[in-house]
């Protein structure tokens, strides 16, 4: 399992349930959307020195002064760990049996006048015309995220390669760019340019804040994260704003992993004296609406990965992308969203790979997403096909299988496939750990 393996799956568990995973010893209570703590780097006796914002995700103690963006910096800050020994432990600890936090502070531990994260913290200045800012907006991020990839676009060889092997209509390129170089001068000329263009010149000064850009302390500039050729993806939120990049390697460099996020905290992380202000992505959820508007719509669709998306948008699907199966929980909100911005959502289906039924994480995934959206009361199926049709229900159609897809509802799919394979699984492990 590697590093990005484990965080990918660690992102798509709630922060309170990770920080007690993390740090059994330190007691949170909930209030509002913060979490409050007695601080557990001086002697704290009341509550509101010490807070974890969750919309926010970052963290400080206004005595101390002690503050970091995340989940991950608080236990390393207070174990004194790596960040690859911070995730190692929290997923080899992840089934810990731990609920949710909604105890509310004791009267005994309030004082009054509590400080609240909630409040937008102020720009850090950084260098001259560069600064830190820690709450970029939606808009801000889409601005940024669009005129990266407008001052890189795909070669005419990128264009070739995804409408031949992986079916790209051109409607669809305007998702794609090819990844640039944080050395390539005439790369950040043309970002600056795009942005100018843009009416957005001011924002070159607060790249700083939105996942993927760091400050490079050694050459003291701007920089960003990535593989230079990589395929850039843009993702977005339901209301069509970019919400993420990520990055597809080339296949000489996909070893370990096929996919990364541009997400900077981790190389901050790792080199604290080299790369400064680095801003973690988070689990984010890619809604791609349906390509053809004379296509009926369907329902949602649950899947992993763009071009699996992009397929199920041509079925007629608004389609929710999550990054790694394990991130399913973070759809949950964007229903919610959906449906009050007037969308039907009661019909949801789960389209995940064909190994569901034989790769027990992904199986257990499939089945968990499965029931908890019966129980949250949605008309729930499974799309499903041979092993042979391919792997991904892109793979399928491509293939020139579509017809072999089958609608499974999940109440079925669960008992007759999912949860009798998991029980298999499990008495396997059991015998050979006996």
């Amino acid at each position: 399992m590697t590093t990005y393996e484990m965080k990918n799956t660690l992102d798509g568990y709630p922060a309170d349930v990770l920080l007690q995973v993390g740090l059994p010893d330190i007691k949170f209570y909930a209030e509002g959307n913060q979490l409050q703590a007695l601080c557990p780097f001086h002697e704290d006796h009341k509550l509101g020195n010490f807070g974890f914002n969750l919309s926010k995700n970052c963290w400080k103690c206004f005595v101390c002064g002690k503050s970091g963006s995340g989940v991950y910096s608080l236990i390393m800050e207070k174990n004194g760990w790596s960040f690859a020994k911070t995730l190692r432990y929290l997923y080899d600890h992840r089934g810990s049996s731990v609920s949710r936090i909604t105890e509310a502070p004791p009267l005994t531990l309030r004082q009054k006048g509590v400080k609240s994260l909630l409040k937008p913290a102020a720009p850090i200045p950084v260098a001259d015309k560069v600064s830190f800012d820690p709450n970029p907006s939606p808009e801000d991020v889409d601005m940024a995220y669009s005129c990266f990839a407008a001052a890189s676009p795909l070669s005419p060889l990128w264009v070739k390669s995804l409408q031949g092997r992986r079916s790209v209509h051109p409607m669809e390129f305007p998702y794609f760019f090819r990844f640039p170089s944080s050395k390539d001068d005439e790369f950040w000329k043309k970002f600056r340019e795009q942005l100018s263009a843009h009416g957005a010149s001011e924002l070159y000064s607060r790249l700083l804040g939105i996942p993927g850009f760091y400050w490079n302390v050694k050459e003291e500039k701007l920089s960003f994260v990535g593989c230079p050729g990589a395929l850039g993806i843009l993702n977005h939120d339901k209301d069509g704003l970019v919400n993420g990049i990520e990055l597809r390697l080339p296949d000489s460099m996909a070893k370990n992993m096929r996919y990364m996020p541009f997400s900077s905290e981790g190389i901050c992380l790792r080199n604290p004296d080299e790369c400064k202000y680095g801003v973690s992505q988070g689990s984010i959820v890619d809604v791609v609406p349906p390509l053809f508007s004379d296509v009926p719509i369907q329902g949602i669709a649950v899947t992993e990965g763009k071009f699996k998306a992009l397929q199920l948008s041509k079925m007629g699907y608004l389609t929710l992308n999550i990054r790694g199966v394990g991130n399913w929980r973070q759809i949950f909100p964007v229903l919610k969203e959906l449906a009050d911005d007037g969308e039907n959502t009661s019909r949801v289906y789960i389209v995940f790979d064909a190994d569901s039924r034989r790769n027990p994480p992904v199986a257990e995934h499939s089945a968990n997403l499965g029931k908890a959206l019966l129980e949250d009361g949605y008309e729930t199926y499974y799309l499903t096909w041979p092993n042979n049709c391919g792997k991904g229900v892109d793979d399928v159609v491509n293939a020139g299988q579509r017809g072999k897809i089958r609608t499974v509802a999940a109440e079925r799919f669960l008992e007759t496939t999912l949860l009798p394979f998991l029980e298999r699984a499990k008495a396997r492990r059991a015998a050979n750990a006996g």
